[in-house]
């Protein structure tokens, strides 16, 4: 058939609603596993000199295994470039202060870190840390009050009360950068899943016990750290079937290879780590 080219726009189909239809508060663990997978994005965003300034649950879309897809890059802009925002160009109740007080600050990078403060304080505690019947009372809010720890809320919350408060400061430099907000959620995730997994080891719980050892691989992984991630690879071949444990060895190989060549740990293997892991899972467990 001679049918012309008809241009068309392909876009990935985000079939699990958005960050604001979920029932809130989720777990510390869902929350900051989400948190941490939103943060990498937008680090990757800042490495390429751009600011997202209107994230929002709204704009954030997810797939059915709650993978998170930032939407809405309206506000975007080159970090280097000068731009003003006016009121009417994003959410007040996810403002950050530098955007209704000019004299506060420059809208940019820290404006997504007291963005992604203000969505995992929500998270956590199912509330807004600020809340008004008016938007002047609310605008006063932004620029002049302290929000409530999280964990003043939800008890559970308090491992990331500093965190999070320190990302939600009126004054944008005393905000951590995103690498620095990063590691902090990775170094906090890693101590309660290395907790999580020797509790489950110790009670004979072999599901959470390869759920937790899984994460832990992977966050080392997607971390650079091969030879941290290849410690937690041995756990999860422990509760393999023999059918698996050719291609675990051949990612321990690889991990190996990236440890001692000082090399990175490339998206193709974190792809077929998941997929391993997912393989692992749906076709049942042993301690053999």
């Amino acid at each position: 058939m001679n049918i012309a080219p008809i241009p068309y726009i392909e876009t990935e189909f985000a079939d699990g609603g958005t960050l604001e239809a979920i029932s809130k508060p989720i777990t510390v663990e869902g929350a900051s596993s989400l948190i941490l997978k939103i943060v990498r994005a937008i680090e990757y965003a800042h490495g390429e000199g751009r600011s997202h300034r209107d994230l929002k649950p709204k704009n954030i879309l997810l797939t059915t295994d709650e993978e998170p897809k930032i939407t809405d890059w309206g506000l975007s802009k080159i970090t280097a470039m000068s731009v003003s925002v006016g009121m009417q160009d994003y959410t007040l109740l996810y403002a950050a202060p530098e955007q209704i007080d000019s004299s506060l600050g420059t809208s940019g990078e820290k404006t997504d870190i007291y963005q992604i403060g203000l969505i995992f304080y929500e998270l956590l505690t199912g509330q807004k840390p600020f809340e008004a019947e008016s938007k002047t009372e609310l605008m006063s809010k932004i620029i002049r009050e302290h929000p409530n720890k999280p964990s003043q809320i939800t008890p559970g919350a308090a491992v990331f009360d500093d965190l999070i408060i320190k990302s939600l400061s009126k004054d944008t430099e005393s905000r951590p950068t995103i690498i620095e907000l990063k590691q902090e959620i990775i170094k906090v995730i890693k101590g309660s899943y290395e907790d999580s997994f020797q509790t489950s080891k110790s009670t004979g719980n072999t599901q959470q016990a390869f759920h937790y050892c899984s994460e832990l691989a992977m966050l080392y992984a997607k971390d650079n750290k091969p030879i941290e991630s290849i410690k937690y690879f041995g756990d999860i071949k422990h509760y393999t079937h023999k059918k698996h444990r050719k291609e675990l060895d051949e990612l321990v190989n690889k991990l190996d290879f990236c440890a001692k060549n000082g090399t990175r740990v490339d998206e193709d293997t974190l792809k077929k780590m998941d997929l391993i892991i997912h393989k692992v899972r749906i076709s049942g467990l042993t301690t053999t």
